[in-house]
């Protein structure tokens, strides 16, 4: 497998599929500059989405398969008790497979977050033609799930992808987990394995 990336949209806007409160400056999304898409919000809102498109992906051929999305939000409020709650991804001009939770707690301080998704998780089958196309992209909502009101502010969002080429192995096969195989070969041929997941990322443990 290969990467590509992180990469940054060319196009970011306000779209209006999921939450309420609104983004201001949203295009300020495409650079990391110091210059913010902001949303104000009360306790208990979720925002619209922030939908970043345009990623300028060229590396991949047409048709390999991306297996993995590395999405990055540089971002920070102005009180504590506002999350990213998910990110759900764009094509075709339309958003596509599912709405995955997030959660990441958003600092007062500008930082980074960054989470890492299978297709699986995200429910998409996607090529590198897809991902090429201006059109494609992600959109996150921020909520506020403890402050009476608070200000989240966006500088930039970023997206890493990992491909392999078409009719590869799945990468979630634990059959092609290395750690998985390690495992069983230290165990004994009769020995058995269970696979606990944390932000895609699989982790082997024996009965």
């Amino acid at each position: 497998m290969a990467t590509e990336g992180p990469n940054a949209p060319d196009t970011a806007a306000e779209n209006s599929g999921r939450g309420t409160t609104l983004w201001t400056s949203a295009t300020s999304a495409i650079a990391s500059d110091n210059i913010y898409a902001t949303t104000p919000m009360t306790m208990g809102n979720e925002s619209r989405y922030l939908l970043m498109t345009d990623f300028d992906f060229v590396d991949m051929a047409d048709d390999d398969e991306i297996t993995h999305f590395t999405f990055f939000i540089e971002c920070k409020a102005n009180s504590a008790g506002a999350n990213i709650k998910g990110i759900r991804l764009y094509s075709g001009g339309a958003f596509i497979g599912d709405f995955e939770l997030w959660g990441a707690s958003i600092p007062t301080s500008e930082s980074v977050a960054d989470v890492t998704k299978t297709k699986v998780e995200m429910d998409v089958n996607l090529t590198g033609l897809d991902v090429k196309d201006a059109g494609f992209g992600f959109g996150i909502t921020v909520e506020s799930v403890s402050a009476p009101t608070v200000t989240v502010s966006v500088d930039q969002g970023t997206l890493t992808l990992t491909y392999q080429a078409a009719g590869g192995p799945d990468p979630d096969d634990p059959a092609n987990n290395p750690a998985f195989s390690a495992m069983n070969a230290v165990a004994g041929s009769g020995s058995r394995g269970r696979i606990l997941r944390s932000q895609s990322r699989g982790i082997v443990l024996p009965y």
